[in-house]
């Protein structure tokens, strides 16, 4: 019998010399499952696929942290007072029989890949997996260094969709959605420029930077562009 549950974890700030600054509390981490061993010595213990999962970045500002159970995320400041919270208000999308049945075909293709034999096993064992009822409302979020928040919303998998981030001002203000390629993973933003990782089809990542157009005469971002 597989059970979800939740891991929790402290955030701790400390001084620049090390020193304790505050403790902020628990918070909800990842959440995972854990499953009988064959042997009966124990269980293992992995992150639950699609499950919540928190996100945390910091800045020379503070910090922002949300849970995923819902569209909201909470900023600080660097001495962790709360400053507002931000909220894009989207629903987390459902988790649907389709989505199921498209990652149990996609595992039995791996295992056919790579020569696997227990085909059966491995169809039994992702069609009983623990999954979700819904998405994540997020899976990440960055901040450029003057305050900006860039936050991604959970990818729904096996669509073609662009990936969705929405653009906070350091106000928290929502200034706009970006469409960013499904192929382009972001990993760092500033004002004028965005970088991310793209794979090719054998693997292999280089990084891309592009960049950020705005609408004439005004502040909402439009798009990324590669220069």
């Amino acid at each position: 019998m597989r059970v979800a549950w939740r891991a929790t974890y402290d955030i701790i700030l400390f001084e620049p010399d090390g020193a304790l600054r505050r403790v902020l509390g628990t918070f909800p981490g990842q959440e995972r499952f854990r499953s009988p061993r064959p042997d009966g010595r124990g269980y293992s213990d992995f992150p639950l696929h699609w499950g919540l999962s928190a996100v945390f970045e910091s800045s020379p500002q503070g910090f922002v942290v949300g849970t995923g159970e819902t569209s909201e995320l909470v900023r600080y400041d660097a001495d962790g007072n709360v400053l507002d919270t931000l909220e894009f208000g989207e629903a987390r999308i459902a988790v649907s029989r389709a989505h199921m049945d498209a990652r149990v075909h996609e595992r039995i293709q791996r295992a056919e890949r790579q020569g696997r034999p227990d085909i059966a096993g491995t169809r039994s064992y992702w069609e009983e997996y623990p999954y979700p009822s819904h998405f994540p409302a997020f899976s990440e979020v960055l901040v450029t260094p003057a305050g900006f928040v860039w936050v991604q919303r959970f990818p729904e998998p096996y669509v073609e969709h662009p990936f969705q981030w929405k653009v906070f001002t350091p106000d928290g203000t929502l200034a706009a959605t970006v469409a960013v390629p499904r192929h382009l993973e972001l990993t760092w933003v500033g004002e004028t420029h965005v970088a991310g990782i793209v794979t090719d089809e054998l693997g292999v990542q280089t990084v891309e930077v592009r960049r950020i157009v705005r609408e004439s005469g005004a502040q909402p971002i439009r798009s990324i562009r590669r220069d």
